[in-house]
């Protein structure tokens, strides 16, 4: 007998279902779990400047192996996702008291909306007498949000330089907007380099803003590998023999990064912070390079950022900008009142020289990071945990927390089967063991669709 599970019916269950019944758990008297062995993918403090430039090296190794034997298959990080009227409508949010960026916002008698390369000011009640009252300049708007009197532009540029060179600018611009017709610049915070804003959320005033920036690869790692000097051995002619080849590979290449590594101040690599204000402006890296948290494993060479800033202060000029910054890489981001999370897709990326699905070592699955949230706290975001769960994800509307479990929903990760095995959805959760790993908190639920 077959069962037919619509997707309303699938979406009432997980409504309905709180945390896992019978989850099993070891506990200390102190409630927290019994510690296990830490997930290699959970991140630690870098310890130094020097310990940095050591795990720059085993970045750079990986990702010039990757190009030099695979370059059509390039990792891109891109983004996915973000008196008046008694009653309004506000962006459609995932979670109630977190709001997310729109193009429209709105404090129900003032209307704010992105149009071409402009933020428009609109008084909008009553509706009969609506008028523009004016525009506010930005260089290429993306997002809105809007607390209190103060309107946040998510902005950004690109300038091309001759013959072939570009910097890239992204701008989280404040206004306050308490007297709309005449809105006034407080703050500016512009991040130089490659750093899509992957998401951004507000919580009780509070902004907190993803960016995924690129540790800039210097030119000569680049020239050292296309110029042939290495003579690096072929692609194997069999898939059993890639890890030697690699392993002969990486033996070559490390010393020759390292070499040019060295010569460079690393923090001239890291994406630079400026905050501007009516009292001047300060510069300097987005973070301190003995502040970066990396994981247990090889990581990317993408830096991911998490920028918060107190829309709520008093003074928004001298409030603090505090930004936590991981080695990973993201384009997924979930947040309830309580917890940021952020996502990316893993596997493999080798076999794809090899073509048959059943031979892929990493099947898919999703890589998850989560930060604690403490709005108005000492320490308004804490990096805790990460954890991985099977599987492709879609969008961010994939998760769901409750109760301190995160839920995801992930489908399969291709979309053909050569095995024959069938293809279905799966929920799981997750719970932060309060030791550096997002663990399976229960058995997973797994959901098939059936014609």
């Amino acid at each position: 007998m077959s069962v037919r599970i619509t997707a309303v019916s699938l979406l009432m269950t997980l409504v309905a279902w709180a945390a896992p019944a019978g989850a099993q758990s070891s506990r200390n008297p102190d409630g927290r779990s019994t510690p296990v062995a830490p997930h290699p993918l959970s991140l630690s403090a870098v310890e130094d400047c020097e310990d940095f430039r050591a795990t720059l090296v085993e970045s750079y190794t990986e990702l010039l192996l990757q190009q030099w034997y695979m370059p059509w298959e390039t990792p891109w990080s891109s983004p996915n996702d973000d008196g008046g009227a008694g009653d309004f409508s506000t962006t459609n949010v995932q979670e109630s008291g977190v709001d997310e960026p729109d193009l429209v916002k709105t404090d129900g008698s003032t209307l704010f909306a992105i149009a071409d390369s402009d933020v428009r000011v609109v008084d909008a009640w009553p509706p009969e007498t609506a008028s523009l009252l004016g525009t506010i300049d930005a260089t290429w708007p993306e997002s809105l949000l809007l607390h209190d009197g103060r309107l946040v532009v998510f902005d950004s540029y690109t300038h091309w330089e001759r013959p072939a060179t570009y910097r890239h600018f992204r701008y989280v611009r404040v206004f306050d907007v308490s007297d709309p017709a005449q809105p006034v610049a407080v703050r500016t915070l512009t991040i130089e380099g490659w750093s899509p804003m992957i998401g951004a959320r507000l919580i009780d005033g509070h902004l907190y803003a993803i960016f995924s920036s690129s540790i800039r690869m210097p030119a000569e790692l680049w020239d050292l590998l296309w110029s042939g000097e290495l003579d690096l051995p072929p692609a194997p002619e069999k898939p059993e023999d890639w890890d030697a080849v690699l392993d002969q590979a990486r033996a070559i290449l490390r010393p020759a990064v390292e070499a040019v590594v060295n010569l460079l101040g690393v923090e001239e690599l890291l994406p630079e912070l400026t905050d501007e204000t009516s009292s001047g402006s300060t510069s300097a890296p987005i973070v301190a390079c003995d502040a970066i948290l990396r994981p247990g494993e090889v990581g990317s060479e993408s830096l991911l950022s998490v920028l918060h800033l107190d829309l709520g202060a008093e003074d928004i000029e001298t409030t603090p900008v505090t930004t936590q910054s991981l080695m990973a890489s993201a384009w997924t981001v979930y947040a309830s009142p309580a917890s940021l999370y952020v996502a990316r897709a893993t596997g493999g990326w080798w076999p794809w020289l090899w073509g048959p699905i059943a031979q892929f070592p990493d099947p898919p699955s999703v890589e998850i990071h989560r930060f604690a949230l403490d709005p108005g706290g000492e320490t308004p975001m804490t990096y805790t945990a990460t954890g991985t769960v099977p599987g492709h994800l879609l969008d961010q509307f994939s998760f769901g927390e409750y109760d301190g479990h995160l839920r995801v929903a992930t489908g399969p990760g291709w979309v053909w089967n050569p095995d024959g095995t069938e293809l279905g959805s799966t929920v799981s959760v997750l719970r932060d063991d309060g030791y550096g790993t997002l663990l399976l908190g229960g058995e997973d639920l797994n959901f098939r669709f059936v014609p």
